[in-house]
């Protein structure tokens, strides 16, 4: 979409701008969560000029060293893990930031995140900026709920492996762009049909296996052989599956169809004589 020597910050305000425009009145943002691509000073003072909080990581150049040098009291979290509080203001920035700063034992902890810095060799560390304040969200609070973020990597590879992300290029960049918008479309569209049929309970945790990609439900539900033809006066759709899929295939369609029939498509489907399903 972008030439190679862009950075992931680059054009995110314009971004932002349209993203707000389209979610007002919408839906409302609990907060914004990025990595250390966006840790920009255009992008952080956008995020204070519209009154969004954030959680962005911030990269150990020598200035956030210098913060962390002087960051307050260690709080132990366990399993090797510590959190710490700094202020921050770097060149150019107008207003000082609330640093927190997180540090991974390598003894103690089996995959340690972050950069070896500070002169310690048994620790990893990393750095994030937020507007929260203190009282609204400690610093534990506050490095949990960026950990979420690297989950956006699974969306990506949904989209290139169900959408076909990676597999098109048109002449066009507004051509390529709507295409792009399109798929994640398909995508959202995708895991609200999961919540509609049961396959993914909106109040189920993920880990419990309850969201699939496309590429399962094209395997286990979308495909399927069939050949249509009739038995007596009646049409007859035999599908090539088993019990199972057919089980699975009633059940979706039954949470689907509303209640009280609002178009011809459900009448048909929900017993018309012109259409049965036989396997």
């Amino acid at each position: 979409m972008r030439s190679g020597n862009a950075t992931s910050g680059d054009n995110a305000v314009a971004f932002l701008t349209e993203c707000l425009a389209l979610a007002k009145d919408r839906v409302r943002l609990s907060f914004l969560r990025a990595d250390s691509g966006f840790f920009d000073k255009r992008i952080l003072d956008f995020l204070e000029d519209h009154n969004l909080l954030y959680i962005v990581k911030a990269p150990f150049t020598k200035y956030v060293v210098l913060a962390a040098r002087q960051a307050g009291e260690w709080v132990e979290l366990g399993d090797g893990l510590a959190v710490a509080e700094a202020r921050i203001k770097l060149v150019r920035w107008t207003r000082e930031r609330r640093l927190v700063l997180i540090r991974h034992s390598v003894k103690e902890r089996r995959n340690p995140q972050g950069k070896l810095l500070l002169d310690l060799e048994d620790y990893r560390f990393q750095a994030i900026v937020t507007s929260f304040a203190p009282e609204a969200m400690d610093a534990a609070a506050v490095y949990r709920n960026y950990l979420p973020r690297g989950e956006f990597e699974n969306r990506i590879k949904e989209l290139k492996q169900g959408c076909g992300l990676n597999g098109f290029c048109m002449d066009d960049f507004s051509a390529t762009e709507s295409v792009l918008r399109v798929l994640c479309l398909v995508h959202n569209l995708i895991q609200v049909f999961q919540d509609k049929i049961g396959m993914r309970p909106a109040d189920r945790p993920r880990k419990e296996g309850q969201r699939h990609t496309l590429e399962t439900l094209r395997n286990t539900l979308f495909t399927c052989a069939a050949v249509l033809g009739r038995r007596g006066r009646q049409i007859v759709l035999r599908l090539s599956t088993t019990e199972a899929w057919m089980g699975r295939f009633e059940q979706a369609l039954a949470r689907l169809l509303p209640p009280t029939p609002n178009c011809r498509a459900v009448l048909k489907a929900q017993g018309h004589p012109a259409l049965m399903f036989d396997d």
